[in-house]
């Protein structure tokens, strides 16, 4: 049992870190969606997750930001399903993670699978709050109040009622897109970085 244990505690471990590596981080508005590794962001969202549970708001510059300014970006990130659009990039990569260390691990069965992919699924959507959070000082540094009320008013017409209702959808088939086409890459970038390094060592 306790072999078993830790046996799922070391794929735990590996999938969250196959997940971080992904980089992942999609804009509040998701119009379209970004995906990106940025350093600031994740130390803004690690942040907002310690802080989130103790009900407080002391993240550096966030503490500057207007409650009434803060809201509207929170609210914005609701008309624009901005959660539903990071669990489907998480869904998108959990999708390419699993086989990967299925691969690696060939003795994870059917039951030890599911049971992973609901544990990484139900952490990623407890915590949605804290991604929130943490995005809200990003967009109030880059927008102004009365541009976020614009953004707003984009998701209550028509078009950007349709672009909240696919972006999830379209989130799922662009991370693919994204993750094929960095894979076809990878002899490109193989072969630039050994050049690199062929020239530093003749220096």
């Amino acid at each position: 049992m306790c072999m078993r244990q830790h046996r799922l505690s070391a794929l735990v471990g590996t999938l969250c870190l196959a997940l971080v590596s992904a980089g992942i981080s999609l804009s509040v508005t998701s119009a379209p969606t970004e995906v990106r590794a940025g350093e600031a962001t994740a130390e803004r969202i690690a942040a907002a997750s310690e802080s989130a549970g103790k009900g407080s708001d002391t993240t550096g510059d966030a503490a500057d930001i207007a409650e009434s300014k803060r809201e509207k970006i929170r609210r914005l990130a609701k008309m624009s399903n901005a959660r539903a659009s990071a669990l489907a990039a998480m869904q998108q990569t959990l999708k390419r993670a699993i086989p990967a260390l299925k691969r690696k691990h060939p003795g994870i069965d059917a039951e030890v699978e599911t049971k992973l992919k609901n544990a990484i699924r139900e952490v990623f959507q407890k915590n949605m709050d804290a991604y929130i959070e943490g995005v809200i000082p990003i967009y109030a540094e880059h927008f102004s109040e009365a541009e976020i009320e614009k953004m707003i008013a984009f998701y209550e017409s028509p078009v950007g009622r349709k672009l909240s209702r696919l972006t999830p959808v379209m989130t799922e088939d662009i991370v693919a897109v994204v993750q094929t086409w960095s894979r076809s890459l990878r002899p490109q970038v193989r072969e630039s970085i050994q050049k690199v390094l062929e020239n530093a060592e003749d220096a």
